[in-house]
């Protein structure tokens, strides 16, 4: 008798081993899939910071090419307002003389 009651509590206590070890391996069957889970959120994370990062980095690259531009225009045209304005001035000189020019071979023409 004793032998019976040994043996059935063993039997349970074995039972309850195995109950435990089946609840264990869920846990940690769980807990990969959790893990699994995180890791996937993670590098989907990373993957869409990177494309924000590369946007980001062409929107900035975009803005200085644009200042740039923007101040290469500006200096061209300040350039050929004083191109034009330094013609001109030459233009005045230049008519200046011619009327010189035609006064005194008017004045050279009534003397002779």
């Amino acid at each position: 008798m004793h032998g019976n009651g040994e043996k059935r509590r063993l039997e349970d206590e074995l039972a309850d081993i195995t109950k435990e070890k089946e609840s264990l391996i869920r846990r940690m069957t769980d807990l990969n899939q959790r893990y699994d889970d995180y890791v996937l959120t993670m590098e989907r994370e990373r993957t869409e910071i990177i494309r924000a990062n590369r946007n980001h980095v062409k929107l900035l690259t975009s803005k200085l090419i644009y200042q740039n531009l923007t101040e290469m225009v500006r200096k061209r045209k300040k350039d050929a307002l004083q191109a034009m304005q330094s013609c001109s001035t030459q233009l005045k000189r230049v008519e200046s003389i011619v009327q010189r020019f035609v006064r005194v071979l008017a004045d050279h023409h009534t003397e002779c």
